[in-house]
């Protein structure tokens, strides 16, 4: 909170989460727990649009978590050979 003037004003959190960028953040938790794998970015925006979230937002949300360094990709291989750019979550440094 920022004073002027004698008023009070709430600065946004620069580190804040948007709210798209919570739900990616919540569909990768998910699926970690049950698999423990990266999941496939085409994937990952299918779930989280499920969940409400429009796709240009979902692309955006995840640009920013990666930026910000919450989200790692990960290039990942199919047995027949095939790369896909999977995601998961930054181990903590």
């Amino acid at each position: 909170m920022a004073m002027m003037d004698n008023q009070m004003t709430m600065k946004p959190e620069e580190n804040a989460l948007s709210a798209s960028e919570r739900v990616v953040l919540e569909v990768l938790a998910e699926s970690f727990a049950r698999t423990a794998q990266p999941v496939a970015g085409h994937d990952l925006r299918l779930a989280v649009q499920q969940r409400g979230v429009a796709k240009p937002a979902v692309v955006l949300a995840m640009q920013a978590l990666v930026e910000r360094g919450v989200l790692q990709r990960v290039r990942c291989e199919e047995a027949d050979g095939r790369f896909f750019t999977a995601y998961r979550l930054m181990p903590k440094a």
